[in-house]
């Protein structure tokens, strides 16, 4: 009787490390994906900076009170 006690907690420790390695590996994946999005948001954040940084030297120049 008291083997059985053992396992059922052996068993019992196994299912808790279980539950955590899948929960942290779904929480991992789910931060990488977050990171590649910042990178792509910052590179279509840089392209409109740029952009707008052209129309407004394109103002500075065709506008003749400046």
């Amino acid at each position: 009787m008291m083997a059985r006690r053992r396992q059922q907690g052996v068993i019992l420790l196994t299912l808790i490390l279980v539950i955590l390695a899948a929960g942290s590996y779904v929480m991992l994946r789910a931060l990488n994906v977050a990171a590649r999005n910042t990178g792509y948001d910052e590179a279509v954040t840089l392209a409109a900076l740029k952009e707008a940084k052209l129309a407004l030297i394109g103002y500075a120049v065709n506008t003749p009170a400046l």
